[in-house]
């Protein structure tokens, strides 16, 4: 898909999926709005994985590509990068979660397109607002696999590239008082995804539950607390399929479907605003002029979002 380098402006009732560089209404106006209706674009970056809000409103995104954290207002406004300095080629950062001491953050764990492991993208790691890093758990592959009913089934995943459905990915997080919740996009098993509770994180993490949840096939992409309700992204274990937003009934692994059309967006990430919950697309492989968005300059490069829920009450 083509579409301009320059932020377009745009009604805020625009077709989901169209004017992907659309500025966003002002918060004021957002409660007025229908929904889905685009959001702030992302410049900087275009890999957009996961982000989370901090106190004063602004929010911190995670790139899947790149080993440090972009601060974003409410507005879309960016900040200055903030590098991590965790060691790797590339950490594959696609969750994030607020918990009571911080941030959690979590890679993908996977292979990528290969199908050897890749241990620069194991790590489990806290940082606080300011994004610097105050733990990095490394042994959550090991602790799975140690598990003895999710072992026999991640053992089964070697060798497969995480792309596939029989692979293997960490993409989606949620913190709770009990510890953390890993949304699996792969593998999916028996047509369902799987959501996995950690607890005692930091001493020895320990795999507390495995729900089973009827996605249609599809994995998870994105958990995100809102208001008094659970929102996630489910989305193709492959990059070819579509994308649903669910609300989530964790205790009982249900799902109810929201009517939410993303249109050409991908969206792998949620935040909760006091405007509304916004969708992150990762619009790394999109064309632009010929360049895929991944490949362009700086400060060309742009991610979409979508308003999919309005303020919290």
């Amino acid at each position: 898909m083509l579409f301009p380098l320059l932020l377009a402006c745009a009604s805020p009732q625009a077709e989901p999926g169209a004017a992907p560089f659309a500025r966003a209404p002002t918060p004021a106006a957002h409660e007025a709005l229908p929904l889905p209706r685009v959001g702030p674009s992302l410049s900087g970056l275009c890999d957009a994985s996961t982000a989370t809000r901090r106190p004063d409103g602004s929010f911190l995104v995670g790139d899947d590509e790149r080993s440090e954290l972009y601060p974003f207002s409410a507005r879309g406004q960016r900040g200055k990068p903030v590098p991590l300095g965790i060691e790797g080629k590339e950490l594959d950062i696609e969750g994030s979660a607020r918990s009571a001491n911080g941030i959690w953050w979590v890679a993908s764990h996977d292979r990528g397109k290969g199908t050897q492991p890749k241990p620069d993208r194991q790590h489990l790691f806290r940082t606080n607002d300011a994004g610097v890093v105050q733990a990095d758990v490394r042994d959550v592959w090991a602790r799975l696999l140690a598990h003895p009913e999710l072992g026999p089934l991640l053992r089964a995943t070697e060798g497969t590239t995480s792309k596939d459905e029989a692979g293997f990915s960490i993409e989606a997080l949620h913190a709770t008082s009990d510890g953390l919740w890993l949304g699996l996009r792969a593998p999916i098993v028996d047509g369902k995804a799987l959501l996995v509770q950690l607890t005692d994180i930091e001493a020895a993490p320990t795999v507390a539950k495995v729900l089973r949840v009827d996605l249609e096939g599809r994995g998870w992409r994105g958990l995100e607390p809102h208001g008094d309700g659970l929102y996630g992204l489910a989305g193709p274990a492959s990059d070819d399929g579509d994308f649903r937003l669910v609300r989530v009934d964790l205790p009982n692994a249900g799902v109810d479907w929201l009517d939410v059309d993303f249109g050409t967006q991908r969206p792998e990430g949620l935040v909760s605003l006091e405007e509304g919950l916004l969708a992150i697309s990762d619009d790394g492989k999109v064309d632009v002029g010929g360049t895929k968005c991944r490949k362009l300059p700086p400060d060309a490069r742009r991610a979409r979002t979508m308003w999919v829920v309005g303020p919290a009450k």
